[in-house]
């Protein structure tokens, strides 16, 4: 039994109201306001990236049948259309398929316009997250899956005379580290001017710390303890009666400053007499 007819044939234009990226395509319904934006690939990119709401849809043209109607979108949607920077179709009208001229058209974008490849790939990031949120998807990765024999076999042998550690098989291949004002930061090398430029200097920690007039000991005015208290310490830990942990809560001290005490490290110059 032939499929029933719709009633309205159009070609129509969804456009980005952000970025002025439109996509073109055709629609058969029986109601003008069923609210179709369109289905391409990138064009639900856009709506998930942009939202909906920063698009318009205009009609184009109405077509008389479904057949003329798939006619006029391979007329207005062709190859030219494809290759134009706006456009985010990605086949020819009339046809099913990823089309061979638009995969040249995004690979060649892909490959010569680095903020296109940039703004491609963080689109891409952020609806993995998203979907994956909202649990369109899971990645599990290898998880519950084992290497048979023969790609293990495979893998020893790629892995065969080349030294571990080394080169781009190093997990630091390609970065250094630089250092200012105290921040220590890893970056590639080929940015590295960049930071040099800054005041950034090569290697870790090469900063010098501003000095301090921090006072230890008895000089400390917020020091807990004074020569009374630690001669009591002294005291209680030449009898060795009470664990230097129960000492230091007793006088409201860390253990490290207790076990300091005992080994003569401060307060060496307090002695318990005879």
């Amino acid at each position: 039994m032939p499929r029933k007819q719709k009633k309205y044939h159009y070609i129509y234009k969804t456009t980005n109201n952000l970025n002025g990226k439109y996509y073109i395509g055709m629609h058969s319904t029986d109601d003008l306001n069923d609210g179709y934006m369109g289905s391409g690939k990138r064009l639900w990119y856009s709506f998930n990236y942009h939202g909906k709401d920063n698009h318009t849809v205009e009609i184009l043209e109405f077509c008389d049948n479904r057949e003329e109607l798939r006619k006029r979108e391979s007329d207005i949607v062709t190859d030219d259309l494809l290759r134009e920077e706006l456009c985010i179709n990605l086949k020819v009208g009339g046809e099913g398929g990823w089309h061979k001229y638009a995969n040249e058209a995004f690979k060649h974008k892909m490959e010569n316009d680095s903020e296109f490849r940039k703004s491609f790939s963080n689109r891409m990031v952020e609806l993995n997250i998203r979907w994956r949120k909202e649990g369109k998807f899971e990645v599990n990765g290898f998880k519950g899956k084992t290497h048979s024999e023969e790609s293990k076999l495979k893998i020893s042998e790629s892995k065969r005379g080349v030294p571990v550690g080394v080169g781009k098989s190093n997990s630091q291949y390609g970065t250094c580290w630089v250092t200012k004002d105290g921040v220590d930061k890893k970056v590639t090398k080929d940015t590295i001017n960049n930071y040099l430029s800054d005041g950034w200097v090569k290697g870790r920690g090469n900063y010098v710390k501003p000095p301090t007039n921090k006072k230890t000991g008895a000089t400390n005015g917020n020091s807990k303890l004074d020569e009374e208290k630690v001669l009591e310490i002294k005291r209680l830990l030449s009898e060795d009666k009470i664990s230097t942990t129960k000492i230091a809560e007793t006088f409201g001290v860390s253990r490290p400053t207790i076990d300091d005490i005992k080994k003569g490290k401060t307060w060496s110059h307090l002695q318990l007499s005879e």
